[in-house]
């Protein structure tokens, strides 16, 4: 019997405008570094996925894609399973459309699950490698308290099932039925029926591309059932928002 395989698809198209502002210049949120290559955000998954294991890893890139394909060739060689996929359209699409770009180079691949991440989070190895190594579909949470300026609201209805809030407005957040519990979302998940990922992935029109991804995995865990589905808590997590974040995550995480 073949080794199972967890792909790993990472989202890091857009243009990161709220972290260019703190900056005070433009960036690639995901190869800022301070200190070096070892010290950017998409080093930081890269590294924890071939510790744990994950392969393939897709990144999907946008915004000032040679710089991404270039920081590759010279400071991730050795990531095994490494590819990266361009969105020539991130300037127009939603989320969805680079979730949507990064399934359809895994899924034709010999793999038995897909993790998925977003591209501007820091976490613990731990918890990374707990989400990877279940044996169900899994929805992450953070211990940050849930705003609607910075969070994602993940909360389960009476039934049990997944359901998400998010305000891209960052303004005001709406839950609009009743929930059995709340949780501020981790951004990262694992789809473990991957035949309804690739009926789900099929039935994504054009017409949708300019929506976000939550529609999308909320649609999954629509269809899961609540006994197949597993909450995971990250320890340490922190979504590098501002240079502010991503300095206190660095901090934070180096200093253990």
């Amino acid at each position: 019997m073949s080794e199972r395989r967890t792909a790993l698809v990472v989202t890091s198209a857009g243009v990161s405008s709220r972290f260019s502002r703190s900056l005070g210049r433009e960036a690639v949120k995901c190869l800022y570094s301070e200190r070096g290559p070892a010290d950017t955000i998409l080093h930081w998954q890269v590294a924890a996925a071939n510790e744990i294991g994950l392969e393939p890893i897709v990144v999907v890139g946008g915004y000032r894609f040679d710089e991404l394909r270039e920081f590759c060739l010279r400071h991730l060689a050795w990531a095994r399973g490494l590819e990266l996929v361009e969105n020539t359209e991130f300037a127009t699409t939603g989320t969805l459309y680079s979730l949507h770009l990064g399934l359809a180079a895994v899924l034709g691949q010999d793999v038995d699950a897909v993790v998925f991440a977003e591209g501007d989070l820091l976490f613990d190895l731990d918890s990374f490698r707990a989400v990877a190594r279940g044996h169900k579909s899994v929805v992450t949470a953070c211990p940050e308290p849930i705003t609607a300026e910075r969070s994602v609201a993940l909360y389960f209805t009476p039934a049990g099932q997944v359901r998400y809030a998010y305000d891209p407005a960052h303004g005001q957040l709406v839950i609009p039925e009743p929930f059995r519990s709340i949780h501020n979302s981790g951004q990262v998940w694992k789809f473990h029926d991957l035949d309804l990922l690739r009926a789900l992935s099929r039935s994504v029109g054009r017409e949708r591309f300019d929506e976000t991804n939550l529609g999308f995995i909320q649609e999954y865990f629509r269809t899961v059932a609540p006994d197949d589905v597993e909450l995971i808590m990250f320890k340490h997590w922190f979504n590098c928002n501002t240079i502010t974040d991503y300095r206190d995550a660095l901090a934070h995480l180096r200093g253990r």
